[in-house]
């Protein structure tokens, strides 16, 4: 089982927070793959019966009032439109991924930075 180790990122600032999903060796991976999985992953998280949590993951989970209530693949396809208008662009092992169908080389520890774009004011 290989590992790919997530970063959340603002604009140029330092990583806030990451996490570990678990991925089948051998098996490819596409940007758009990753961006399902990671969607998946927060929202299962979020959907979680808070007695499962840690006291830090319940600190960390959004506010869920500033949220309307999504099922996963809705989530998904909002999470790709984003991807393709440039709210956020995605970096695995340092190198930037720009085609949600190009192949991401999963390694037995991959590095994946989401780094959120902020727009200039005005703009």
């Amino acid at each position: 089982m290989n590992q790919i180790v997530v970063h959340d990122q603002i604009g140029a600032r330092k990583p806030l927070r990451s996490f570990v999903l678990d991925w089948n060796e051998g098996v490819p991976c596409t940007v758009r793959q990753l961006i399902a999985e990671r969607v998946r992953y927060e929202h299962d998280r979020v959907h979680a019966p808070r007695e499962a949590l840690s006291a830090n993951e319940i600190v960390n989970l959004p506010n869920p009032f500033r949220f309307e209530a999504l099922d996963v693949d809705e989530a998904i396809e909002r999470a790709l439109a984003a991807f393709r208008k440039y709210r956020f662009a995605l970096f695995a092992d340092g190198r930037q991924l720009a085609d949600l169908d190009a192949t991401i080389a999963i390694r037995p520890q991959t590095d994946v930075t989401f780094v959120r774009i902020i727009p200039l004011k005005g703009g």
